[in-house]
């Protein structure tokens, strides 16, 4: 009995070391291959990994209105450069130390929201099967950091509400909502949303307009000092002077600004697509491709929850009739509406992917209660879990990588000799509808410089016989 508290009390302990040492395999794999090398100049990691560097080494800090990247992430860049003497591959295991509190702080948000601990340890396991969010964790890119402050905000938000004043909790929700609003502009309307929760006819009235004050005030202190260096350069106080712009345009096209209600109508006429890509089991690459990553990592193929589950998930939850399951799910769709006029890659999801855990291991342990009680209505609840199955079996990645990648991804192969895994991976591409002859020939001459006819012979026939059917 003592051994299953002391787990209990510690699980979220357990899981912060669990996500580390799993980020810690990928990362060892995938160095190993050549994978994690320094960004190359033009990437966005680039960019921000030299800006970061200029403010560790010299104390200089990027030129407003030049410089389109979070502020708050630079200098969370220039503080792992600063702690590991600037040496890429120790900013990116700190990094992932930092990230690995995400399931801690899922777990904790889940026990304290009145969900349980069974719920609150199958939403931080979830998360750990995320491999995408464990891959882009060890990536220059905000993505992982931002979900920390994300579901940082939501737990001291969840504590303030089941306090008479939480004073202090308000003011630590302010701060991590100040941060997520200097990691992306897009959280502005998101951290506006649980004020409305103080206000609520079951909360407890005692300090609402005290808590309100104090988070607003708190979250406007955090981003004060980037406002005001943006104001004395640009004469704007915007967190990124003209990023919005730069953002919609790019997203919708040069000059979309210039005819506001074209570009509604071509926002609103996209919706269907973005709402379908946002749901996907399809991780969407950009900067950072999960499935080019998974054929150098085996690890990435066992940890491939797919996001479609944890959005079917979201219904079963609302069974807990709760203000903190209301809230959480208003904060995905909040997050999810501001992104409305963006192509969403996968790595926009993942800063709401905590808080997507927090509702599926809620969904997911009220679907368990209604199969226990055999109650009639556990079908309609189970509609939304087997259509999210269904789509990411019918779901073919492939099949919708774009080719430049599927080839890149078979010349990386080659380079390392894997020949094998190279032959499986083009079999596979010309199974699935999408071959690459040019893979194909290359593998075969590469065995046949190396000496090896044999096998030459067996992936040429492999190939041709698969072609003929």
């Amino acid at each position: 009995m003592n051994h299953d508290r002391l787990l209990r009390r510690h699980f979220g302990k357990i899981l912060c070391v669990l996500n580390f040492i799993l980020g810690f395999m990928i990362w060892f794999q995938g160095s190993r291959m050549g994978l994690f090398s320094a960004p190359r100049p033009g990437m966005d990691q680039h960019t921000m990994l030299e800006a970061a560097m200029a403010v560790a080494k010299e104390g200089v800090l990027p030129v407003p209105g030049r410089y389109l990247y979070s502020p708050a992430y630079t200098l969370f860049l220039a503080a792992l450069a600063k702690l590991t003497g600037c040496l890429p591959p120790a900013m990116r295991l700190l990094q992932l130390a930092v990230s690995s509190l995400i399931p801690w702080m899922i777990f904790r948000t889940s026990v304290y929201a009145g969900f349980g601990r069974t719920s609150a340890a199958i939403a931080g396991i979830m998360w750990m099967f995320c491999g995408s969010a464990l891959l882009i964790s060890l990536d220059f890119l905000r993505a992982a950091p931002l979900a920390l402050c994300f579901i940082a905000l939501l737990y001291f938000f969840v504590r303030s509400l089941r306090r008479k004043t939480g004073l202090r909790q308000a003011a630590a929700a302010g701060i991590f909502a100040g941060l997520c609003v200097l990691g992306r502009e897009n959280f502005i309307p998101v951290v506006c949303v649980p004020v409305i929760f103080w206000f609520f006819p079951a909360a407890k009235s005692s300090g609402k307009y005290r808590r309100t004050v104090i988070y607003a005030l708190c979250a406007f202190l955090v981003a004060l000092p980037v406002l005001t260096y943006n104001f004395h350069h640009t004469s704007s106080i915007a967190v990124l002077p003209g990023n919005g712009k730069n953002v919609f345009e790019f997203m919708q096209g040069k000059g979309a600004l210039s005819s506001p209600f074209q570009a509604a109508a071509g926002v609103i006429r996209r919706m269907p697509g973005t709402v379908l890509a946002m749901i996907s089991p399809f991780e969407n690459p950009n900067s950072l491709s999960l499935y080019a990553y998974r054929e150098a990592i085996p690890a990435l193929k066992i940890l491939c929850l797919p996001v479609t589950l944890l959005f079917a998930l979201l219904f079963p939850a609302l069974l807990f009739r709760s203000r903190t399951i209301l809230l959480t799910e208003l904060l995905i769709g909040i997050y999810f509406s501001s992104l409305v006029f963006c192509e969403i890659y996968y790595r926009f999801r993942i800063p709401a992917l905590p808080l997507l855990c927090v509702a599926g291991g809620a969904g997911a342990v009220q679907l368990a209660a209604l199969v226990k009680k055999r109650s009639v209505s556990v079908f309609f609840f189970f509609l939304p879990a087997a259509a999210a199955l269904g789509l990411t079996a019918a779901t073919v990645p492939e099949r919708m990588i774009p080719r430049s990648e599927r080839e890149a991804t078979v010349r990386f192969l080659l380079d390392r000799r894997r020949f094998d895994q190279a032959g499986e991976l083009l079999l596979r591409y010309r199974k699935c509808g999408v071959a690459s002859p040019q893979g194909e020939r290359l593998l075969v001459v590469m065995l046949l410089k190396n000496g090896l006819r044999g096998d030459a012979a067996y992936w040429h026939a492999a190939f041709l016989s698969e072609r003929t059917q």
